[in-house]
Formats: C-alpha cells, sequence, structure tokens
C-alpha cells in the first residue's frame, strides 16, 4: 500500500473484511431522473472478491429537515443548513425516490439500510408501507437469478487519484458517473486491478473513466485482452500519460493517436 493510501484490492482480498459500505453520496440527485442512483463504489469488484456491498441510503424525502431545527443541540449556530439535506417537495415524489433507490439494490444484488440520521425522514404511514413491501420483494428475490446482462465494463483507478488535482473545479468522477447513469444501457464497475480476471468476452465496450497511470504489465494487459473482437474503448483523460515517466509518448504508444503536450 501507498502512504496514507487505503490498499483496496488488498482489503477486497482480506478474509477479515466480509463487506463494504458507503453513503449514498450526502443527497446529490435527490430527484428521479436527474441520474440513476450508482452507489459511490467498485460494487461488481466487490463481489468479484466474494464480498457484499452494504449500502447506507441516507435518502433525503419531503420530511427531510435541517438538524439545526430537529437537533439545535448538536448543530446551533446551523452550520450544517444546506440545501443538500433536503429532498422531493411532495409524498408522491419521495416515494418514487425510495423505489429508485431500492431498484438499484435489487439489479445489483447488494443489501441496503435506510438511514435517516437524526429522525424522521420516514416517519409517514405510506412510507412505512412502501419499506414492508420492499422487505418482502427483498426476501423473495434472494434465492432469484441474478445473471447480469451488461455489456459495458467501466474501468476506475484509485491508484490514480494521487496523481490528480482536487482544487481545480473539474468532477474526475462523480461528474462522469452521473452521465453513465444517462447512456441507457447497464454497465458494471471494476478497479483497474481486476482487469486481467475478468472475462472481457461479454462486453462489447470498455469505458475507462481516469487510468492516467498504467504500468507496461497493464498497457499489454489492456492491449492484449482488450484491443480486440472489435470492442469500443472509450478513454477519458490523459490515458497512460504517466508509466514510468510522464511523457505524452505513452499515450501515443497506448492509443496510436499523436498527443501534444501544451502549457
Amino acid at each position: 500500500a501507498r502512504p496514507g493510501i487505503p490498499d483496496i484490492p488488498g482489503i477486497l482480498q482480506s478474509p477479515a473484511v466480509d463487506f463494504i459500505s458507503t453513503t449514498n453520496g450526502a443527497g446529490r440527485g435527490t430527484l428521479v431522473g436527474v441520474h440513476d442512483h450508482h452507489f459511490l463504489s467498485e460494487t461488481d469488484s466487490i463481489q468479484k472478491a466474494g464480498k457484499l456491498f452494504y449500502y447506507e441510503a441516507d435518502t433525503r424525502t419531503c420530511d427531510s429537515q435541517w438538524i439545526s431545527k430537529l437537533r439545535p443541540d448538536i448543530d446551533p449556530a446551523g452550520e450544517y443548513n444546506q440545501p443538500g439535506w433536503f429532498g422531493p417537495e411532495t409524498v408522491g415524489q419521495s416515494l418514487e425516490l425510495l423505489k429508485s433507490v431500492f431498484a438499484r439494490v435489487m439489479i445489483t444484488g447488494t443489501a441496503q439500510w435506510w438511514f435517516d440520521i437524526w429522525g424522521g425522514w420516514y416517519d409517514r404511514p405510506e412510507i412505512i408501507q412502501l419499506f414492508a413491501q420492499m422487505q418482502r420483494l427483498g426476501t423473495e428475490s434472494i434465492n432469484s437469478a441474478n445473471n447480469s446482462v451488461a455489456q459495458i465494463a467501466v474501468i476506475v483507478d484509485e491508484t490514480a487519484l494521487c496523481y490528480l488535482p482536487t482544487n481545480t473545479g473539474f468532477d474526475w468522477l462523480p461528474g462522469q458517473m452521473d452521465e453513465l447513469g444517462r447512456i441507457g444501457a447497464p454497465y458494471e464497475i471494476y478497479l483497474l486491478d481486476d482487469l486481467k480476471q475478468i472475462d472481457s468476452t461479454q462486453y462489447r465496450m470498455a469505458i475507462f473513466l481516469n487510468t492516467c497511470v498504467l504500468s507496461s504489465s497493464q498497457r499489454n494487459l489492456i492491449l492484449n485482452k482488450w484491443m480486440n473482437r472489435g470492442r469500443t474503448l472509450l478513454w477519458l483523460y490523459a490515458p497512460g500519460l504517466i508509466q514510468d515517466n510522464l511523457a505524452v509518448d505513452n499515450m501515443s504508444s497506448l492509443l496510436q493517436m499523436e498527443f501534444a503536450m501544451t502549457t
């Protein structure tokens, strides 16, 4: 592992780890249609490692309020009085949002719990009834077939985040994930380290979100295993720019295109 950086592949291989969990991203896109409520993790790599992805669904509703109002003892100065804590305006919209979040869990074979943080978000009979229906559906689905039909593999590299600036105003990964939710086709998301083990034959397209750092072995693997069968490869931002050094020739040799550096 790199100093200060979690060794994600190592965590997934550890027998001491049974599940991985993340939140829903602090309430971004709380309306149906804004995005497809993707998880903030490489869920298919997690499942491939035999682990369970456990989703913390802190999904806002029309009853979500600021903590300064519900618990002034925690936030007396209103430091958390931000619009992101609010959800849809109506009960009907809230129910549709909760259904959409649950549907993502169902189709991916993952798990979740509803987390209303400081309380009150789900205290409506309509929502409690919906949760009861979801519980029945979830229980019935446990033994159902959950075979993927995805023909798109999305590849992300946690190592590259060490090289990408975070103060530029550019959304390196969340913004790209929002757009992926609009492509109208299912996809699976993996860590770059899983490329060797993935069966590439089921995928007609591979999208590399942030692979600006590629070793010689990774480059050869992509060239020999993924650049074939008429498969489309979509590269975002400086693919392979960094190998043993930082040079545009690293990109040119990988993509067979001429690149130049500007200042």
